[in-house]
């Protein structure tokens, strides 16, 4: 099973978990996971409640010392976090003392681990850099226009400072207005042609291959594809047209999107990763559903 998309309800290996299946009825997974060679009930297996824990027994009941009867045996007392119990668990009700919880494990999508926030930072800032250099090289005939056009305006403009004269400043070239826009089209133009091919492929830029992480879909082990990366290369890219239109409110939409990789749970999306349900794992063999290794 490669797509949750028409697949018939029953139990089905989880994309999420490949080691675990999981109930599907037809509209989302419902019930608690079960070993893949397990034996499946007819239905979704309901969680069961945790029944209270039984009243703490007073001094001199249920065997223990009365005081000053000598010490008290060890008891083990669960640690914060703790998933399954240690020596000395005391039975069925045994529950989480008031204040502690239990912290899950990190999910593996198809068995990789997440990319760490600094891994994906520092690919980031590899790939902004490679795109800045092959704009710059792209964009030098706009460049040479726009300081062609803007020289003449800035010395006026210096000599109507510096002479205190009144009146209206010299005004800007229309050229020079329009130049910058044209400069950010032709920067989004090397940007895709850089991001989308690769995160299509193989699911890495040159950062992240340098950093050894990659991007999968988390509905499936198939590759991103080309339309997939490509709305993903969107969600990040299209607050750029704001950068001049919009004073540099486009950077700002550009932060909250990349803020998702450290706040967002479980999966430490991006805006743009949770719009067409990407992820960025670890760079290494992905589990399939036949249980292959790519």
């Amino acid at each position: 099973m490669t797509k949750t998309d028409g697949v018939q309800p029953g139990w089905h290996r989880d994309p999420a978990e490949p080691d675990t299946q999981r109930f599907w009825d037809g509209e989302q997974w419902v019930g608690e996971p079960l070993p893949i060679d397990a034996e499946t009930p007819a239905g979704p297996l309901l969680a069961r409640p945790v029944p209270p824990p039984p009243p703490m027994p007073l001094p001199g009941e249920a065997g223990l010392p009365r005081p000053g009867a000598g010490p008290v045996p060890e008891q083990h007392v669960p640690q914060p976090g703790q998933l399954g119990p240690g020596p000395g668990h005391p039975g069925p009700g045994w529950a989480l003392p008031p204040g502690m919880r239990l912290i899950p494990p990190p999910p593996r999508p198809h068995g990789l681990a997440l990319a760490t926030a600094g891994a994906r930072f520092t690919a980031r800032l590899i790939d902004i850099s490679a795109v800045f250099v092959l704009a710059l090289v792209a964009n030098s005939w706009f460049l040479y226009l726009f300081f062609d056009a803007v020289g003449p305006w800035f010395r006026d403009f210096m000599h109507w400072s510096g002479a205190g004269q009144h009146g209206e400043p010299p005004a800007v070239p229309d050229s020079a207005q329009f130049l910058p826009f044209y400069m950010v089209l032709v920067l989004m133009a090397v940007w895709g042609a850089y991001e989308v091919p690769g995160i299509a492929g193989t699911g890495q830029t040159l950062g992240k291959r340098l950093m050894q992480i990659r991007v999968v879909r988390l509905d499936t082990t198939d590759n991103v594809g080309f339309g997939r990366s490509l709305r993903r290369w969107l969600n990040m890219s299209l607050p750029c047209l704001m950068w001049i239109a919009c004073c540099g409110l486009g950077v700002l939409f550009q932060v909250f999107d990349a803020l998702g990789a450290v706040t967002n749970r479980p999966y430490q999306q991006c805006v743009h990763d949770r719009a067409v349900q990407t992820v960025v794992v670890a760079a290494g063999e992905v589990t399939t559903e036949e249980g292959e290794r790519t």
